[in-house]
Formats: C-alpha cells, sequence, structure tokens
C-alpha cells in the first residue's frame, strides 16, 4: 500500500471510532494488531496493551463508557512508508468526576497489507489520571 492509502486506513479508524462504529473499526485492524496505551492500568480503565481486534474493540469501547468525548480532531497526519504518525487534539470529559480533559497526543500507526498492525500513543496521562480521580 502507499502512504495516501495507508492515510486513508487511519482516517477510517478514527472516523468509525467518532462514529461509534466499532464494526467499522474492527475492519480497519489486523488480526495481530498490537495497540498500546499509556498510563497506569489501575486507574485509567484503557491502559495497557491490547492484542487482537476484539480486545481494541473492547479497549476503546471501554473508554466511550467512562469518557465522553467533545472533540477528536487531528490537527496534523505525517505518512512515510507503512507508518502513519497522527498528532491529536482531544477534548472530553469524564462522566463519574465531571472533570474536563484537553490533552494533545500523538499516535503511530504500523499498517500492513491495508490494516493497521501496530498502533501506539504518546500523551500526557497525569492530565487523565487526574480527571478522572477528580483531583
Amino acid at each position: 500500500m502507499n502512504e495516501q492509502e495507508n492515510v486513508k486506513i487511519v482516517k477510517q479508524a478514527y472516523e468509525a471510532f467518532k462514529q461509534g462504529d466499532m464494526r467499522a473499526l474492527r475492519e480497519t485492524l489486523a488480526d495481530e494488531i498490537e495497540w498500546y496505551e499509556p498510563g497506569p492500568v489501575d486507574v485509567l480503565p484503557w491502559a495497557g496493551v491490547f492484542r487482537g481486534p476484539e480486545q481494541v474493540v473492547q479497549v476503546l469501547t471501554r473508554f466511550s463508557e467512562v469518557a465522553e468525548v467533545e472533540q477528536f480532531e487531528l490537527s496534523e497526519i505525517i505518512a512515510q512508508g507503512n507508518t502513519v504518525v497522527v498528532i491529536e487534539d482531544q477534548r472530553a470529559y469524564f462522566k463519574a468526576t465531571g472533570r474536563p480533559l484537553r490533552v494533545d497526543a500523538v499516535r503511530v500507526f504500523k499498517l500492513r497489507g491495508g490494516k493497521i498492525i501496530n498502533a501506539r500513543v504518546w500523551e500526557d496521562t497525569a492530565l487523565q489520571v487526574a480527571a478522572v480521580c477528580g483531583t
């Protein structure tokens, strides 16, 4: 796949998540996907390493259950070969605490054969912990 096709697949994954269409999101993921979300797993229910499309869909559904996403924009997309880097602008609030969260994140996707095989995110998890805990 060329870089433009890889960017298109990543954009499809984001759009599916934003629409809550986990079946469409699942279609963008390879069977061997490994998805990494940083943070303390005892506080952030979406943190950890998730393998396989079902685990990825479960963790993204879990995030949607605890947070109301107000804005989820892709500020910038950079592609080179089979790697797509996305800079995200996220705004949400956590349902249990009502605390808002605004964080920029960088997510790096690796693709093969028209599917996402790896995703890693870098973001300020201390802000997430504070919003989740209400501190």
